[in-house]
């Protein structure tokens, strides 16, 4: 694809932005790593931009969970041995 990445950095909340969101979703529903760009995202904490579909910094409590892909596993922590 040959997209400029400013389409993926709406800025404000305007129709002109709202258009913007739209174009950049519709891009990222057909893309092939949708899910792989949303996990960089979330693991890098990026709070601008679209990533995956989703707006970077909103809460995943307001982005559907269907979108989400499964947290990486992590590893479980043990106490230290009593003395």
């Amino acid at each position: 694809m040959d997209l400029e990445a400013e389409l993926f950095f709406p800025i404000g909340n305007s129709s002109p932005a709202l258009r913007q969101t739209a174009k950049a979703n519709a891009v990222c529903r057909r893309c092939d790593v949708v899910q792989a760009c949303l996990r960089w995202a979330i693991d890098s904490l990026q709070d601008t931009g679209l990533w995956g579909g989703l707006s970077a910094g909103v809460p995943p409590a307001l982005n559907p969970p269907e979108a989400l892909p499964p947290p990486p596993a992590r590893p479980t922590q043990h106490a230290p041995p009593p003395r």
